[in-house]
């Protein structure tokens, strides 16, 4: 029985041309010039290398419990189990089982070992910054850690991990005693945690640091699985991103060092847990997958959904079921497929036009490889089957681009047996969604490669302790997994196991931040616009724009009130809309510029705004007439139906549900605008439809009223779908709409309105419209800097304070009396818009 290749990474060239080739078999690392086939060196660990001290109840006094030991042994050396290229090709980073970082000299293709360091978890992923000085690490903790790439002063090789000592026994220490008693434990778990826990010896809490240099970036609470590490350049200067994945379907966006503390945004929409991220190089996209039936396509940096490519079976019809290692060739008792992304990685692919990529995913346990061109990822959307499937023998461990070709390391353990093999990739047709994927297998390159052989590790190895080590990602999954239900799932289910004992132990008084972190209700995840950063506080700023906001919205209904008084203005409502649409334009641009910088400006094209233009022209223009022909508080009232009817075209266009209490709470909001209506429209009416006093609702006024809030509702669902479509946030569409709709009105207003009304309108008149114009200006904007300053919370409280405020000015300006039957329809629509709210973001908690 052969050893498979475990981890494989490729050296290329400066001129792009592939050189060497790293491979990890067991303990062992090996270096092949690929041109010629021959091993370059050898590296293997020393016999008497020792892994660091399994430690029973070191840190934080903690109970004893089966610990994890290193069980994927060869001849009690550890095995590598990450591998990692420093971008200038000089440097390896290996991490081995026994929780050791190792930086290896390549000059040559001689290895050389400069450093290890002992680090107190297990790392699980890696990577080395485009710096070429700093190692970015995750361990299976959570914890994110940077180290100098080659340290300062020499690491001793055989310290233990440096977080904490082997806890020895202290005479002059009082017994351990733990706070908690029988009286505040209640369940089973718990109890047996305090008994473990009351007959602990005397411990000293002494720990001592980390002896190297070393940095703590950031922490996730649950299990972390991927890092990456990404730049975006949004100015001259590019930005760095460090982007992690955790077994809680989180993808988190946080800034390089030195503010890794600060969480640029999320990826939020899989189900399952992630297990692999890989970026897209030269676009925005990330692709990530994980225990989902889909990989997701994120436009990273603004934390939204591209698109999903799905992996069900209807896609991949040549998949029957997963081997399970026993030599099966489906799933344990036929059960039904459980899709595990492995691994994901950006391949040479030779297109029609010239050398492109393609994207490689291979699943846990199948004999297969996924490919899809990188170009058909931009798509939105496409054709149902978008990936071609490459069958080999057995399933793929890893993968490595070598100039125009990838090699792929496989789990054959029968002597004899091909662990590499070679393919060339090329895309014909890359126009739209055509894309034909070919695959020719390169025999030269994988006979070059057969000099591996010779100086490859040969070991007899238990093959369930070979399937933990090359197979623990489907155990990430929080149900039942491949095993039975009482059957272990080897090394990774111990591992799931520590970390679950180690979120819910009991201590002995002191919470760390990570536990403390863990009982803290979970925060409404809004979506985000490009560039957002999730604030967690209102700043000074941050009231001020919602002082600004509340009073440009009152401002701008009483003034176009006062200004729709003038009889003759209300026959051009279509150019007063274009003077607003210009203004906002014109604002919005300049905010786009330095040194406010509030947005980054994206262009689409005419043609695909134009829809989007036609129906924001169709709701402003509509809402302005039931403005001008209606009294303050119906129209304000009366706008709230437009969540009702967004959520009817939801459901009947998107096939989109809302919880039942939600819809139980639009009842008295239609009920309440019902009632506000029968009240209002009490009074006499003129022959144009006006009321007499000019305090109540015409049947004119309700008819646009109800008019406007189609086109609103129908505005605001396309809006949604441009946002997914586009990629672009709200202040990005609203300055491409906005001269658009201007253009669009230039055509209409010499067939809807009467141009000739404003040769009589005065310079206080246009005074007022521009007033009006900059008011709608503040209102956007400060809208744009409520969401992203003080979050979703606060922009839904200050829309209910604005529609208040303006009812409870316009009920005062209006002189009507509070024994008056409209006050009954207005509470009953507002408690009802409030109720709504709350459920809504209850639900998405």
């Amino acid at each position: 029985m052969q050893h498979p290749y475990q981890c494989i990474a490729a050296l290329q060239s400066a001129g792009g041309e592939y050189s060497q080739l790293v491979v990890a078999c067991g303990s062992q690392l090996s270096v092949v010039d690929a041109a010629n086939g021959k091993v370059l060196s050898t590296w293997s660990a020393g016999e008497d290398t020792q892994a660091a001290p399994q430690r029973e109840d070191a840190e934080d006094e903690r109970p004893k419990k089966k610990q994890k030991t290193n069980k994927v042994m060869v001849q009690n050396r550890p095995v590598v189990i990450k591998l990692a290229i420093s971008p200038d090709n000089e440097y390896v980073v290996a991490v081995t089982d026994d929780k050791h970082v190792r930086v290896f000299s390549i000059a040559g293709g001689q290895l050389q070992e400069l450093s290890q360091r002992s680090m107190p978890k297990r790392p699980c992923a890696l990577e080395v910054l485009p710096d070429n000085t700093t190692i970015i690490c995750g361990d299976k903790f959570g914890d994110v850690y940077s180290l100098p790439l080659i340290p300062s002063e020499p690491a001793e090789p055989d310290v233990t991990t440096g977080a904490t000592e082997e806890p020895t026994p202290d005479p002059e220490k009082p017994s351990f005693k733990p706070s908690a008693t029988n009286l505040t434990v209640h369940t089973v778990r718990n109890r047996k945690t305090l008994e473990a826990q009351m007959q602990q010896k005397k411990f000293s809490t002494k720990k001592e640091p980390l002896k190297f240099e070393h940095q703590l970036l950031l922490g996730h609470v649950s299990m972390l699985t991927d890092i990456i590490f990404a730049t975006h350049r949004a100015d001259v200067k590019g930005r760095g991103y460090i982007i992690t994945a955790d077994r809680d379907e989180h993808i988190r966006v946080s800034r390089g060092p030195p503010q890794a503390h600060i969480i640029e945004n999320f990826c939020l929409g899989h189900k399952e847990f992630i297990s692999k991220l890989c970026l897209i190089a030269g676009t925005k996209y990330l692709v990530s997958g994980g225990g989902d039936d889909w990989l997701g396509v994120w436009d990273w940096h603004a934390g939204r959904l591209h698109r999903k490519v799905p992996l069900n079976n209807d896609c991949l019809p040549s998949i029957s079921g997963i081997p399970d290692g026993s030599g099966s060739d489906v799933a344990p008792n036929n059960a039904a497929l459980k899709i595990v992304v492995s691994g994901l990685w950006t391949v040479p692919c030779v297109t029609d036009t010239g050398a492109g990529t393609a994207l490689a995913i291979a699943l846990e346990r199948y004999a297969g490889l996924l490919v899809v061109p990188t170009e058909r990822l931009r798509l939105k959307s496409d054709g149902e089957s978008v990936l071609t499937h490459i069958p080999l023998d057995h399933p793929v461990l890893d993968v490595a681009s070598v100039g125009d070709s990838m090699v792929l390391s496989l789990d054959a353990r029968e002597t004899g047996q091909s662990r590499l093999q070679a393919f060339r990739l090329h895309c014909e047709d890359g126009a739209g969604a055509n894309w034909n994927v070919h695959s020719e297998q390169k025999h030269n390159l994988e006979t070059r490669l057969k000099c591996l052989g010779d100086a490859a590790e040969e070991a007899t190895v238990d093959a369930k302790l070979l399937d933990d080590l090359l197979y623990n990602v489907g155990s990430l999954r929080k149900r039942r997994g491949w095993a039975e239900a009482g059957d272990g799932d080897g090394e990774a289910a111990e591992e799931n196991a520590e970390v679950e004992e180690h979120d819910g132990v009991i201590g002995d008084g002191e919470t760390d931040a990570h536990e403390l972190e863990a009982f803290l209700p979970p925060e409404p995840r809004p979506e985000l616009i490009p560039g957002q950063v999730k604030s967690k506080a209102l700043t000074m700023n941050s009231c001020l724009a919602i002082a600004v906001n509340i009073g440009s919205a009152a401002g701008l209904v009483f003034v176009n009130k006062l200004i729709f008084s003038d009889t003759n203005l209300r026959h051009a409502l279509v150019t007063f809309a274009a003077i607003h649409f210009a203004i906002t334009a014109l604002a919005l641009y300049s905010v786009s510029l330095p040194p406010l910088h509030l947005f980054e400006r994206k262009a689409l094209s005419v043609l695909k705004i134009l829809p989007l233009a036609v129906a924001m022209i169709a709701a402003v223009v509509l809402t302005n007439a039931s403005l001008a022909y209606s009294s303050i508080h119906f129209y304000q009232i009366a706008r709230v139906l437009v969540t009702p009817i967004v959520a009817d075209m939801e459901f009947i266009i998107l096939k989109k549900r809302i919880p039942v209490l939600a819809a139980v709470t639009l009842i008295p909001v239609c009920a309440g605008v019902g009632v506000v209506s029968y009240f209002d429209t009490a009074a006499t009416a003129d022959v144009d439809g006006v009321s007499t006093d000019g305090s109540r609702t015409s049947l004119l006024g309700i008819c646009f009223a109800l008019i406007s809030l189609v086109a609103s509702a129908t505005y605001t669902v396309m809006i949604k779908k441009y946002h997914d479509s586009t990629g672009c946030g709200s202040a990005q569409l609203l300055l491409n709409q906005s001269p658009v709709s201007v253009l669009v009105m230039l055509y209409i207003i010499p067939i809807s309105d009467d141009i000739t009304v404003w040769r009589s309108v005065g310079v206080s008149i246009w005074a007022i419209i521009l007033l009006s114009g900059f008011l709608a200006c503040g209102l956007h904007i400060t809208q744009f800097q409520i969401v992203d300053g003080a979050g979703p919370v606060a922009s839904t409280v200050v829309g209910h304070a604005k529609i208040c405020l303006i009812i409870a000015i316009g009920w005062i300006h209006s002189r009507r009396s509070l024994q008056d039957g409209s006050m009954v329809g207005i509470l009953l629509a507002l408690g009802g818009i409030i109720a709504y709210s709350i459920v809504t973001m209850r639900a998405s908690r």
